[in-house]
């Protein structure tokens, strides 16, 4: 158990959490979140997964884009950090 958390935590510190990819595209239009400095766009696997420890704010969801992948995806716009 220690080693799984003691994992998580190395990976948000190096900046990506397992369950989140960058995705450019999430906030490059969506206006409100830009206006509160969340400019990062971020795709995850689960509403709870975060991308960075930086502040994030749920814009939406999407079908999985991997062919043969069923379910949903949750978009995220974040601060900007170093390294995430």
């Amino acid at each position: 158990m220690k080693f799984a958390q003691a994992f998580v935590i190395a990976s948000m510190s190096l900046g990506v959490m397992a369950g989140c990819r960058h995705a450019p595209e999430v906030c490059k239009s969506d206006v409100g979140p830009i206006s509160r400095g969340l400019t990062n766009g971020w795709v995850c696997d689960l509403p709870e997964d975060l991308p960075c420890q930086t502040t994030c704010e749920i814009t939406g969801e999407r079908q999985r884009s991997e062919p043969g992948t069923v379910g949903m995806e949750t978009m995220k716009c974040c601060k900007p950090q170093p390294g995430c």
